[in-house]
């Protein structure tokens, strides 16, 4: 699957699509030398912002943060180079062989895309697939009318799941559904990922109160 998605990807470029916002522009690689943005931080490590649609892949120790609703994020870690990466995605799917493809800078808004590009460069940064671990947050029901069986949240969370598994990818936590969204802070170099939760677009009471967040190990 992730060849296929390459041979796609290179397809549409050579094609002759120039899309308004490259995939390089949606897609960072932090090697040390640039720390790309700023997140809050009380690890001592640079920090990096993850929007809605992008993607990081960590070479060197990064804190990613980013906020999820029905949103979802994948961490995939490398156990022995301890090369992390993380996107964050709105939709379940990108398309499907009958429809029309999906312009390439707007790949990453979808699980499955996102997911197999998340994969794919990460290999390219020299992973092996066979030694990646996956985690993923979000998927929460903030919308009252949408709190039916088959929620856009899970939606998202069955698209993600649903790759890793074709990939062979183990995923060895993960923290889905629920009402509240999430602030999500993933430590590039160690895979671990901490999580709090929101109201309203503020953390709850108890983590204001000094509460330590929850830790996905």
């Amino acid at each position: 699957m992730v060849s296929s998605l390459r041979q796609r990807c290179c397809a549409l470029w050579i094609g002759g699509f120039l899309p308004s916002e490259s995939l390089q522009n949606l897609v960072k690689i932090f090697n040390g030398e640039d720390l790309l943005g700023t997140a809050d931080s009380n690890k001592g490590l640079p920090g990096h912002y993850l929007y809605p649609g992008h993607m990081v892949i960590a070479v060197k120790p990064l804190l990613v943060t980013t906020i999820l609703g029905s949103c979802i994020a994948v961490c995939l870690w490398d156990s022995v180079s301890r090369i992390g990466g993380m996107n964050h995605f709105l939709l379940p799917f990108s398309g499907s062989p009958t429809s029309t493809p999906t312009p390439l800078h707007l790949e990453l808004r979808y699980g499955d895309a996102a997911t197999l590009n998340l994969i794919q460069h990460l290999v390219d940064q020299g992973c092996d697939k066979k030694r990646m671990q996956a985690k993923i947050f979000g998927g929460a029901r903030v919308i009252e009318v949408l709190k039916g069986a088959d929620t856009l949240g899970q939606r998202n969370f069955n698209a993600a799941r649903d790759v890793l598994r074709k990939e062979n990818i183990p995923i060895l936590s993960s923290d889905i559904g629920g009402n509240l969204g999430r602030k999500v802070l993933f430590i590039s170099s160690e895979g671990t990922v901490w999580v709090k939760y929101l109201d309203g677009g503020r953390i709850m009471e108890q983590e204001a109160a000094g509460n330590q967040p929850k830790k996905i190990v």
